[in-house]
């Protein structure tokens, strides 16, 4: 296991952004700093999280669409008590309705969407 190939594709990554779900392996997503943790202790599902990163083995289309979902979930469930989110043209959205619209990829939903496939992106090759 290389602790360093972690490291150094971390300190790549914007603090705000490592706790947010980046390595996908059997189905489930993991953040950058769980893995760098997993990594430390040199447990298995350290390393499989680290080959899985190394190898971009869950790029597919389909995967990083995913990804980006539960990372825009992970954003919202994280928002304080009672904090939506306003557009200009004045629509308005409860944390539960911004839920619903990501589960479903709503058009309203796509450019924030985008952003969370852009910044994967990034941190993944980064």
């Amino acid at each position: 296991m290389s602790l360093e190939f972690v490291r150094r594709k971390i300190e790549k990554i914007p603090p705000y952004r490592r706790n947010l779900p980046l390595i996908v392996y059997e189905g489930k997503a993991y953040s950058p700093n769980f893995v760098l943790n997993e990594v430390m202790r040199g447990t298995e599902l350290g390393e499989k999280l680290q080959r899985a990163w190394e190898t971009a083995s869950f790029n597919s289309t389909a995967t990083l669409k995913e990804l980006a979902k539960a990372r825009l979930k992970w954003i919202v469930e994280n928002l304080p008590p009672d904090v939506g989110l306003a557009t200009f043209s004045g629509k308005a959205y409860s944390k539960e309705d911004l839920l619903r619209l990501i589960e479903k990829e709503s058009e309203d939903i796509k450019p924030l969407l985008d952003v969370q496939l852009e910044e994967i992106r990034e941190d993944l090759y980064g």
